[in-house]
């Protein structure tokens, strides 16, 4: 079954994508479930679950960027209030959603968990141990070797903010093209203007 469990759309600030969009280009490209994850608010998932048809299921999720660094909420109907990460774990959980670790161990990334994921080792319900938006291979590899290592299912996710990415799942040469790349550019300038300070969430 093709899969995408990390996708954002314009509700998040560096996303570019309309909720209606995401669910029309996951249905060209043949996916089955996609979960929408937007930086700390379900609203665009809860958005695409409206417009999926039969067929296409949709999981509201958000990515929550806590003390510590992000964690994914998966299966979420409430906003996540905490920043806290081991109170965003417990409020996913007191929902009855999964918690999953997005890029644990990307060291571009500082919103990698990092070591901080022990704090919370018992409580994880996946590993996103496929990011599609990780430039080094290795980070991949060591999310995947650590969920084997600790037993704990894995995830692969695009991590996808425009419309080429959706459905990066998958080992191999990435999607980028000169034209996707300017689109991108373009689009991260209007949402931070050159010598503006970005924010905490930014990706």
């Amino acid at each position: 079954m093709k899969a995408d469990f990390h996708i954002h759309s314009c509700f998040s600030e560096d996303g570019d994508l309309r909720p209606e969009e995401i669910v029309a280009i996951a249905l060209k490209r043949g996916l089955k479930v996609i979960a929408v994850t937007d930086h700390n608010t379900i609203m665009g998932g809860l958005a695409a679950k409206d417009y999926a048809p039969k067929g296409l299921e949709v999981i509201v999720g958000a990515e929550i960027f806590t003390d510590q660094g992000e964690v994914i909420g998966l299966w979420l109907s409430k906003e996540i209030q905490s920043r806290v990460l081991k109170e965003v774990v417990k409020e996913i959980h007191a929902q009855g959603g999964k918690v999953c670790i997005p890029h644990p161990f990307d060291r571009l990334r500082r919103s990698a968990l990092g070591d901080a994921i022990y704090q919370i080792l018992p409580e994880i319900d996946f590993i996103e141990t496929f990011n599609g938006r990780c430039l080094l291979p290795a980070d991949n590899a060591k999310a995947k070797a650590f969920a084997s290592r600790y037993a704990i299912p894995e995830l692969k996710g695009s991590d996808a903010h425009f419309a080429f990415e959706i459905g990066n799942v998958f080992p191999g040469p990435r999607a980028f093209t000169v034209a996707a790349i300017a689109h991108t550019l373009t689009v991260l300038r209007k949402h931070n203007p050159i010598g503006r300070r970005r924010g905490q969430n930014e990706k």
